[in-house]
């Protein structure tokens, strides 16, 4: 009998927590924050500082929880799904058109324009002799971080497949191999991996790693063979 093809484990290097496109996220959103104020950063009193740093910090310590809860669920389900054999889509193609992840940013996006209004408002009231005494922060605050945080959710790197020893990670879902209900190649397109354990999501695979990728599934295909039925 044959031995089946066995797919070789791929030396893994720790993946940095802020990838460049996280880098293009933050840097893109104080941008956004910043420039909706440039008309008032002139001759700016120490309300309005104290003001633009609040709604900085708010950005920045948003941005900084989604990126250690983000680093911290893909490290345990990492270490869960056991070590690395192939990984896919890089480049910056989704796998799949999402509704859920547009709608996400969408909402992101009109959660940031409300914020922002707002702490326009704030900035034009504490520009005058203090009179106003009803500010927007204590709203504006929250928003800001609920804008960033969706934002983050919809932009991040989630189309990145891994398959691994025990199963396939796409995003922040990992599902063991037993559990997928389909992992084939399509028979409508040239080189795309259908997987799926409810949706199923279409993978382009490049014809230089189609044959590693055909390595992990004959590899995996054989051991749920010689696994042990409950």
């Amino acid at each position: 009998m044959e031995n089946e093809p066995i797919a070789e484990e791929l030396t893994e290097t720790p993946a940095p927590l802020v990838t460049p496109r996280g880098f293009l996220i933050l840097i893109s959103l104080l941008v956004v924050l910043l420039g909706s104020s440039a008309s008032h950063l002139y001759d700016l009193n120490n309300a309005q500082l104290t003001l633009i740093a609040a709604h900085l910090g708010t950005l920045a310590i948003a941005f900084a929880a989604f990126v250690f809860v983000y680093g911290s669920r893909r490290r345990r389900l990492e270490k869960e799904a056991g070590p690395l054999l192939e990984e896919l889509n890089r480049d910056w193609n989704r796998l799949f058109t999402a509704w859920d992840h547009d709608a996400i940013i969408v909402i992101g996006f009109f959660l940031l324009q409300m914020s922002i209004r707002s702490f326009l408002e704030d900035l034009d009231a504490l520009s005058g002799n203090g009179n106003a005494t009803i500010l927007n922060w204590q709203m504006t605050l929250p928003l800001l971080a609920a804008a960033t945080i969706l934002i983050c959710i919809g932009l991040w790197d989630f189309d990145l497949l891994q398959m691994r020893r025990n199963g396939a990670i796409l995003g922040l879902t990992y599902t063991p191999w037993n559990k997928l209900k389909t992992c084939r190649w399509s028979t409508h397109e040239q080189n795309v991996l259908l997987i799926g354990w409810g949706t199923i999501y279409k993978v382009p695979v490049s014809s230089r790693d189609r044959p590693k990728v055909d390595q992990v599934l004959s590899t995996v295909l054989a051991e749920r063979q010689s696994a042990p039925k409950a």
